[in-house]
């Protein structure tokens, strides 16, 4: 969330409540959004030694992500233990190690 125009930041508690403290009286813009959801932009008029409710609704929105590349790097077994590899990879046999 943010508090426009004093640029004032704050996140939502575990049940999606926020608050702004100390907030001059007067209007403001609300600004909220959150990864997956439309943004969405509320004036709010704030009322001197008052508490205001705001409820907002989220709407879902799928958006683009930047693209990505995920290298690794191969693994190469010591050879003795390459075909122990292979039977786990296919499911087919046991591997034992020290956590068993």
């Amino acid at each position: 969330m943010v508090l426009e125009p004093t640029g004032r930041q704050t996140r939502t508690d575990s049940l999606g409540g926020f608050r702004f403290v100390g907030v001059d009286a007067g209007e403001y813009l609300v600004r909220v959004r959150r990864v997956g959801f439309e943004a969405r932009v509320m004036k709010v008029v704030a009322i001197a030694d008052r508490e205001v409710s705001v409820n907002v609704a989220m709407v879902s929105s799928a958006q683009a992500i930047a693209t990505m590349t995920i290298a690794g790097k191969r693994v190469d077994y010591p050879v003795r233990l390459t075909d122990a590899y292979t039977r786990m990879r296919r499911s087919t046999g046991y591997f034992v190690t020290r956590a068993n």
